[in-house]
């Protein structure tokens, strides 16, 4: 995969774990944008598992804390992420 070097957030959950010193920050390092997190447990159920933080849709949730579109609109931007679902329970079910 061909990563561009002029990003404006990047965001990895890669080695993160629920025993992770720092669990609880999730931080874009070069633009100092960070994430905060509401009722995250860290448990089997709701945290890092897989390289992945795993949310329950109800109330943890994780806001990251950027503004793509501030400043000068009219540049646009391309925003790319990948995320995975399980377990939905009806069509009606907000994932995103």
């Amino acid at each position: 995969m061909y990563e561009t070097p002029n990003y404006s957030l990047k965001l990895s959950a890669y080695g993160k774990t629920n025993t992770s010193v720092d669990k609880t920050v999730w931080k874009d390092d070069v633009n100092n944008i960070d994430t905060t997190f509401t009722n995250i447990s860290y448990d089997d159920n709701i945290g890092w598992n897989g390289n992945a933080l795993r949310l329950n849709g109800l109330d943890a949730y994780a806001t990251i804390n950027y503004v793509p579109l501030n400043g000068n609109p009219s540049l646009g931007r391309t925003i790319e992420f990948e995320f995975e679902s399980e377990k939905v329970n009806s069509d009606n079910d907000v994932i995103i």
